[in-house]
Order: C-alpha cells, then sequence, then structure tokens
C-alpha cells in the first residue's frame, strides 16, 4: 500500500508523461548487493569490460557511455534489483531523475576509483559509469512479484502482448532472463514514453521499499568541486572525442582512423545530441536528419521523441538495431543503422530487413524507414524504397574540439 502522498506524485507523473512526449523512461539493472548503497548515496554506477582509459575508451566502454548520453532532463528512471535475498530483488523500482549540476546533467565517468562507489561484490570489477539520481517519491516503489517468486504477471503479459491496440513493454529482454551480451545485464536500457506510462500504472499499485540505514565511509561527489580524475561526460567531452579524428594531417589517414572503429562514439553523439536541447550539436542534428529525411510523414522532431538505443526488436534474434527513433504514439518509426567504414549494397538490404521486421511488430504503423550511416562511398547506388544512405563527416569547430556533419548521399 502507498502513502497518499506517493499516490498523488504517480498520478502527477503519469498526466507528465502523457503530456510531454519528450519523456521517456530507462531500465537501470543494479546489483543486489549494491541497491541500497545506491539508493542511500543517490548514485548508480556499472561495470566497465577491461579498464577503461578516459584517452583509449574500446567499443563497450562507449556503448555505455551512450547508454548514459541517453538520459535525458526530462526523462524517468527505473532500477531493476538484480537476484539477491534481499526484499525487493528481481523487480522493478522507481521513480527517479538524472540530477543536475549548473543545467548539466550528472553524467560521471570516474576511473579506479573506490573513495564513491564500491566494486562490483564478488568480482574485481570497478563501476566507472555513474549518474546522480534524484528520487520523485519519498520511498523507492516497487512493482511486487507475484508469479514464480522472481516475475510480475502484468510484465510478463505486457511483454508478451500481441494486440497492437493493447498497450505493451517491448523493446529489451526482462533482466531475469537476460542471456546474451553481459554487458547489458548491468547497463541501463531504455524505453519509449508509452512504456514509461505503463510502469508508472503499475508503480501506481505496487509496495513501498523503504531504504534501510546504511553507514558507509563512501564520499559524496561535489560537482562544483569534482575530484581530479573525474570526467563529466558533456557535449565537450563529445566534440574533444571526435576531434581526434581528424589532428592527422591526411585524409586518408582520418579514415583509417575511423575505420578502426568509432561506431559506438557515434552512437554517444548522435544520441546525445538528440536528447539534450541545451547541447549545442541539438539544432544542427535536427536539421542534418530532416534534409536527409525530407519525405517522412511527420516532422523529423516529431519522430525523434523518443530515443532508444540497441533496441531489440524480438528475441528471435541476437542483433539488435543501433539506434530507434519513434514518436510519442508509437506510430511512426526510423531506424539508424551506423557503421564504421564504407555503406555498401549489403548494409541497405540488412536494414531493409529490420523495417520489414519493425513492420510486422509494429502492425498499426503508420511508417517505417530507416537511415545507414557511414563513410562516403562512390560506388554504392541505394535504389532502396525504404532506406536512405547518410555519410558523417567530422569538422573543427575550435581549439581541441569538433563535431559532426551528417550529409544525404544525393
Amino acid at each position: 500500500m502507498l502513502q497518499d502522498e506517493n499516490i498523488v506524485k504517480i498520478n502527477k507523473l503519469i498526466k507528465e508523461v502523457e503530456s510531454n512526449p519528450n519523456m521517456q523512461g530507462h531500465i537501470c539493472i543494479c546489483h543486489d548487493d549494491l541497491f541500497d548503497i545506491s539508493m542511500s548515496k543517490k548514485l548508480y554506477g556499472f561495470p566497465s569490460k577491461g579498464n577503461p582509459n578516459i584517452d583509449n575508451l574500446k567499443t563497450s566502454a562507449w556503448r555505455a557511455i551512450s547508454s548514459l548520453y541517453n538520459i535525458g532532463p526530462d526523462d524517468l528512471i527505473f532500477f531493476y534489483r538484480r537476484k539477491g535475498d534481499n526484499i525487493g530483488a528481481q523487480e522493478y523500482h522507481g521513480v527517479f531523475k538524472i540530477s543536475e549540476y549548473d543545467n548539466v546533467l550528472s553524467r560521471l565517468f570516474h576511473y579506479n576509483d573506490e573513495d564513491y562507489m564500491y566494486r562490483l561484490p564478488g568480482k574485481d570489477t570497478i563501476i566507472p559509469f555513474r549518474f546522480i539520481f534524484t528520487p520523485l517519491v519519498s520511498n523507492p516503489i516497487s512493482i511486487p512479484n507475484d508469479f514464480l517468486h522472481k516475475h510480475n504477471i502484468e510484465i510478463i503479459k505486457s511483454l508478451s502482448e500481441t494486440d497492437p491496440d493493447k498497450p505493451k513493454l517491448w523493446g529489451f529482454r526482462n533482466p531475469p532472463v537476460m542471456n546474451i551480451g553481459a554487458a547489458r545485464k548491468s547497463s541501463i536500457v531504455a524505453i519509449s514514453n508509452k512504456q514509461t506510462k505503463l510502469f508508472l500504472e503499475m508503480l501506481s499499485s505496487g509496495v513501498e521499499r523503504p531504504t534501510p540505514s546504511i553507514s558507509t565511509n563512501l564520499k559524496t561527489y561535489d560537482l562544483s568541486n569534482p575530484p581530479s580524475n573525474f570526467h563529466l561526460l558533456n557535449h565537450e567531452f563529445l566534440a574533444r572525442t571526435f576531434y581526434k579524428y581528424i589532428a592527422s594531417s591526411s585524409r586518408r589517414q582520418r579514415r583509417s582512423k575511423a575505420k578502426k572503429g568509432v561506431e559506438a562514439e557515434l552512437y554517444a553523439y548522435i544520441i546525445g545530441s538528440l536528447k539534450n536541447p541545451s547541447s549545442p550539436f541539438h539544432k544542427k542534428i535536427l536539421d542534418d536528419f530532416t534534409k536527409v529525411n525530407d519525405d517522412l510523414n511527420i516532422p523529423f522532431e516529431e519522430i525523434a521523441k523518443n530515443v532508444i538505443l540497441e533496441t531489440i526488436l524480438t528475441t528471435h534474434i541476437q542483433e539488435e538495431i543501433d539506434i530507434l527513433l519513434c514518436d510519442q504514439d508509437e506510430k511512426n518509426f526510423l531506424i539508424l543503422e551506423v557503421k564504421v567504414e564504407e555503406v555498401n549494397e549489403d548494409h541497405v538490404i540488412q536494414t531493409e530487413k529490420y523495417v520489414e521486421l519493425t513492420k510486422h511488430i509494429f502492425p498499426n504503423n503508420e511508417s517505417v524507414s530507416a537511415n545507414v550511416i557511414g563513410l562516403r562511398s562512390v560506388h554504392l547506388k541505394n535504389t532502396s524504397e525504404t532506406v536512405k544512405v547518410s555519410y558523417y563527416e567530422i569538422e573543427k569547430i575550435g581549439e581541441n574540439m569538433a563535431k559532426i556533419n551528417f550529409i544525404p548521399s544525393n
């Protein structure tokens, strides 16, 4: 049973989600032994493969960073507490928002540091990807399990919904049965505006799970005076990253560097620019993709209300869509497939299959189209009716800073 004040807050949030198409949700997977500490410290973190170096981040690290950039200023956050012996394990908890400092969202990269966040219990694994959050209710509220003690029947039904006229959950695997990609078991999953509303409706009949009093020696971040090895993941971080790719003197060297892999970095740039209106790249990327997609049913800005990294269209294939955009009503979809090399015919054909599959899964759709984004190719003759090709070019904009231009292929 919820306190009256929390019932009022949840109902208010439901109305906000309905009226604000820019609000979507994020499910953050949290280790059972770290959950109460995270709630107490208002700090979430997830692990990284290997030993990430800020000057040489690997693809898995950039995927993690992209999921942090996916959290926008209006978005809501839910935590999934992984399997364990504590009350609330294997349940979804809400509801929270990412904190801001000086109009900048508190997305952090803090490597090799245990003063603010413990290592992953049972493993010698650091947790460098972090954000500070703010609770929107007085106690975390859980969607309690009622099916085999590890699932909620309403969530299972929503994930299995086949009636296109009923609300459903889609695009991700239920955390208890995640079996592909270890990183996805301990990271962040984006959900759409309509799915966020559905989660809130389930929380409205949920159970409060007060955070126990915990004594730790962990420090609390002061973003006005951050530690020296701390990095704020803002637009400047992206601009400095892409400047490195144009620091070479020759065009051939720059293309060679790009071919070695900027795919996940491009995820971060595209998502970070789309999701954050305060970014200086926000208007530019809207204008670029509007030109690339000049025949959409609705304005590009409307189709980019929901931005979802690595969407799982169906659990029957391992492949994930790089970035899926859709409007608030989930009627118009745009798939963004990012390639590190020159775009070729196989890329276009593969993406056409994603379009076909999306149309099948959303039979009430009004439009499904796609972009393949990569290096310019002089050999490709794209004749697809549903897939457009665009090229990215990195342009210097200041001292050690760069932006990306997205250019139609014709």
